[in-house]
């Protein structure tokens, strides 16, 4: 004889799910490695595991490391399914590397100016530990990336140029870079202006130091224009001393010579060699800036000009 039977029992088998897919990304020191798994169908969650990340489970499907700094992270994934009162997971991952590469240290820039015109300022980055390149940049240079640490201006020409530079690594496929260095001006120099002593880069473009011998000041003249302005003066030596001297002046409607006047006559009507030379005993054009003479075996003659 027989009981009734029992009302219907169910027993649930709850599905595992598939292994996900893991990546990771490779970055900078200072940004975190991000874990990404997969969307696995089915899938009501993620567990996550491995040294690089802290360990975890949730909905989330993307993951960080626990740090920033330079290094290799690794992690692991799992998904699975809750149901019916239980949890089925699929087997983890393989483990995933992500990298984080380290940053180089803000090189420090020098220059070697003041230059002169004709001249390039030479930029140069000290090395940095672990770089393999430098990129410059900054209005006095032509931007550019390479291992070289030096760069020259842009020019050659008279001003101040800027530049800048920053180191960077390039590993596992990324390029990871310094801050740059603050702006480093390197200044050439043009030479004495007209009309004006020559300074440590001679005379400016175009112009001629002329004195600056046997105790007389140096100038920086310009010759073409000085003769071409003074190709019409009348010239006469009159033996009425010495300018600096008493009794030094000029016949009546004549005049001591303005110092360009001064210059030119020298270097144009008297010395060959286009040169000021102060030698008594020939007969040679001496200048200052208070006169000319013409030098008869050291007989010092004004000159006078109309």
């Amino acid at each position: 004889c027989y009981s009734a039977y029992t009302s219907n029992v169910t027993g649930v088998i709850v599905d595992i799910p598939n292994v996900p897919t893991l990546t990771a990304t490779t970055t900078c020191a200072g940004t975190a490695v991000t874990f990404t798994s997969s969307s696995v169908s089915g899938a009501t969650g993620y567990q996550w595991a491995g040294a690089g990340v802290t360990a975890g489970s949730g909905t989330a499907r993307t993951k960080a490391s626990n740090a920033t700094t330079a290094g290799n992270y690794v992690a692991q994934v799992r998904s699975y399914i809750t149901a019916s009162g239980i949890s089925c997971f699929s087997a983890y991952t393989s483990n995933v590397t992500g990298v984080i590469v380290a940053t180089p240290a803000v090189p420090t820039l020098t220059q070697d100016g003041p230059e002169c015109v004709g001249t390039a300022i030479t930029f140069t980055t000290s090395s940095v530990s672990g770089a393999t390149g430098y990129q410059w940049t900054g209005a006095g240079v032509t931007a550019s990336s390479g291992t070289a640490r030096t760069k020259a201006s842009k020019a050659t020409t008279a001003g101040s140029y800027i530049a800048q530079v920053r180191a960077y690594r390039t590993a596992s496929g990324i390029t990871c870079y310094s801050a740059y260095t603050s702006n480093l001006a390197g200044v050439i120099n043009n030479g004495g202006a007209r009309d004006k002593a020559p300074n440590s880069c001679g005379c400016a473009t175009g112009l001629t130091k002329v004195g600056g011998v046997n105790g007389y000041s140096a100038y920086c003249r310009d010759l073409a224009a000085d003769g071409a302005q003074n190709t019409a003066l009348g010239v006469e030596v009159t033996n009425k001393g010495v300018v600096g001297q008493s009794g030094a002046s000029c016949p009546s409607g004549w005049r001591l010579p303005t110092t360009d006047e001064a210059y030119w006559l020298c270097t144009n009507l008297w010395n060959d060699d286009k040169s000021v030379i102060y030698d008594s005993l020939k007969q040679e054009c001496e200048c200052n800036p208070w006169g000319v003479y013409w030098n008869r075996q050291g007989e010092a003659s004004l000159i006078c000009i109309r």
